[in-house]
């Protein structure tokens, strides 16, 4: 993981950009030091993980430790933003994962359906509905189209010749 701090800035005279309580901040804070944890465990996890000399059978068990790491960590992630989803932080802390979240468009939708449920100002809202849209265009959905193809006999198959049938 990329251990990004998220850009929360508190000003010179400790207010907060979004008037947040200091309870709510103390909170952010347990959060984003959470996360930085995970990311340490993630990363020390993974340490070897380009070896080409690393044994076949030790790199699948591997990823799939990764993976399941990663999935933890993206669902406490999303935790973070249904805690803070009342507040501009929801929006900050996407902004800082959009990286990672928009590697899986059923994770980002479920960031978005909560998002779009937070009533706050956030100069993120438009970047983070931006990124959706442009990776919603490019989802596979609905049937596939039919086409045809010559099988190895020189007669031609459908695809829609299949429909219904396991293959």
């Amino acid at each position: 993981m990329d251990g990004k701090k998220p850009s929360i800035k508190v000003s010179q005279n400790g207010e907060h950009p979004y008037g947040l309580s200091s309870r709510t901040l103390k909170k952010y804070d347990s959060f984003k030091k959470e996360i930085g944890r995970i990311d340490a465990e993630y990363n020390k996890a993974a340490e070897g993980y380009g070896d080409p000399d690393m044994d076949f059978d030790r790199k699948v068990e591997l990823d799939a430790r990764l993976g399941e790491m990663f999935g933890a960590r993206m669902e406490k992630v999303l935790d973070g933003v249904r805690q803070f989803n009342d507040t501009p932080l929801a929006f900050e802390i996407t902004n800082d994962q959009l990286l990672f979240i928009e590697n899986d468009f059923t994770r980002f939708t479920a960031f978005i359906r909560l998002l779009d449920k937070n009533g706050s100002e956030s100069p993120y809202r438009e970047k983070i509905h931006t990124k959706y849209k442009a990776l919603e265009k490019n989802q596979l959905s609905g049937p596939a189209p039919d086409f045809e193809l010559e099988d190895i006999e020189g007669k031609p198959v459908r695809l829609s010749d299949f429909r219904g049938k396991y293959i």
